[in-house]
């Protein structure tokens, strides 16, 4: 069954200078999402619904779980108890469930399944082998740079090197912020990165290793910064990698 994507309330607040719409489309259409509803009336009679609370923050991970069934809603904690943020539903469950989240209560709903984000980190534990669990966070202004700190960290997986991990992390930010806001792609920053390895073998091989040393130390930190950017704004693609990766093979930050 096909499967469409319709996001309400979403706040307009800008994580790393994008909305919950934009945001939420770029994840999905990496999920095979293609059909997006600007109203609920559009859905067609042969498509499922994932409705999403865009005043919420998820983890991809929760995107890929509720995908793989129907006639689901996911919980989440608050102050005034559990209430529905996010569902993939059959088109026959479409309109009543899409009422029960923005009216945060979707119990009385016939064949709706309900789930907490407990029940959710024991499946990715035991099927994505991921130590961390997924998570879900209201969207606020008062929580933006919070929001958007948790993201960049969460970008950091897998780091190796000391420069990377200690060094690196607050310039990166800063220049990963300005990039966000400026509209620069990450391929644009690796474009960048292969100019200063160009340069930077030309002045060793002239001799002038101090300046090849600046450039190359230039290269190591760009490439930090391409793929933080890549990720925090959901703008990864296979080429990019393939891009970045081979700048590593040359010259290996």
């Amino acid at each position: 069954m096909t499967v469409a994507a319709f996001i309400v309330d979403d706040p307009n607040i800008r994580l790393w200078n994008l909305t919950s719409q934009a945001r939420y489309q770029r994840m999905l259409s990496r999920m095979g999402v293609e059909k997006f509803l600007n109203n609920i009336t559009e859905l067609p009679s042969d498509h499922s619904l994932l409705i999403i609370r865009g005043d919420y923050l998820f983890d991809a991970r929760i995107f890929s779980f509720l995908l793989k069934q129907t006639n689901v809603v996911l919980e989440v904690q608050s102050s005034a108890g559990l209430h529905p943020v996010v569902a993939h539903v059959d088109f026959s469950l479409a309109f009543s469930t899409c009422e029960g989240i923005q009216r945060e209560h979707t119990r009385d709903i016939a064949s709706l399944q309900s789930v907490t984000l407990q029940d959710l980190s024991i499946s990715f534990s035991n099927e994505l082998r991921k130590s961390d669990h997924p998570y879900v966070f209201p969207i606020r202004e008062k929580n933006r740079v919070a929001l958007e700190e948790h993201l960049f960290t969460g970008s950091y997986k897998g780091v190796t090197d000391l420069v990377t991990k200690f060094l690196w992390p607050v310039p990166a930010k800063w220049a990963t912020r300005l990039c966000a806001r400026w509209g620069i792609s990450p391929n644009q920053v690796t474009s960048l990165s292969l100019l200063l390895v160009i340069a930077a073998g030309v002045l060793f091989a002239f001799g002038q290793f101090f300046w090849g040393l600046v450039l190359s130390w230039m290269m190591t930190f760009l490439d930090t910064v391409d793929g933080k950017l890549a990720r925090v704004t959901v703008t990864s693609s296979k080429w990019g990698n393939i891009f970045d990766h081979g700048i590593d093979l040359i010259h290996p930050p």
